[in-house]
């Protein structure tokens, strides 16, 4: 949530003084996800029995639009001020990939079969933003845009798991998102 607000849609704002980019990349970033959110959903249904292959693609849907966000900040700002959100971007990876291959060995797959779905994914993340960094240098779309987009898709993840999960009556450490939420802000502001 911090890295969107801090590292996309500020630096947005920055180049074009223009609520308009904002809320165009805002509602297509929302849209996409939801969009993406509803094939998993329609992809469940034919899959059930393929546990694996669900589970790759739903990962690899969420890295795609944090490697966007990566690739677009490093064009818009350049290595040195894309730093605080490649870092925090790394640093809740770390985590997220011992719990998601965590989840996957507990599923009955192998050690091997759980590290390589997981690496999968990453190189998705690195794809992404290799991708994003492209399209923004040689795209005519304009930057900021491309920027809010990035970001609300990011953020729109991050709500839809939240969401999901409060409403499956799953745990949620509110302390573990407020304390991860200061980390990146800190990571993304005093870097």
């Amino acid at each position: 949530m911090s890295a969107s607000i801090f590292s996309l849609f500020l630096p947005a704002w920055r180049m074009s003084h223009s609520v308009w980019f904002l809320l165009q990349g805002l509602g297509c970033g929302i849209i996409f996800i939801f969009f993406s959110s509803w094939i998993v959903k329609k992809l469940t249904e034919n899959l059930a029995r393929r546990r694996a292959l669900l589970f790759v693609f739903v990962m690899a849907l969420h890295n795609i639009p944090e490697g966007l966000s990566v690739g677009l900040d490093v064009a818009a700002l350049g290595w040195e001020e894309a730093l605080p959100l490649c870092v925090a971007i790394f640093i809740q990876n770390i985590p997220e990939g011992f719990v998601s291959s965590l989840s996957f060995f507990l599923g009955g797959f192998s050690l091997t079969a759980a590290l390589s779905a997981n690496a999968l994914t990453a190189l998705i993340e690195t794809l992404s933003a290799a991708s994003g960094f492209t399209f923004a240098k040689t795209s005519a779309v304009q930057l900021p845009l491309l920027l809010s987009f990035a970001g609300a898709s990011m953020m729109t993840v991050v709500g839809h798991e939240i969401y999901e999960k409060k409403k499956h009556g799953e745990k949620f450490s509110s302390l573990g998102f407020f304390l991860g939420l200061c980390l990146c802000a800190f990571l993304d502001l005093f870097l």
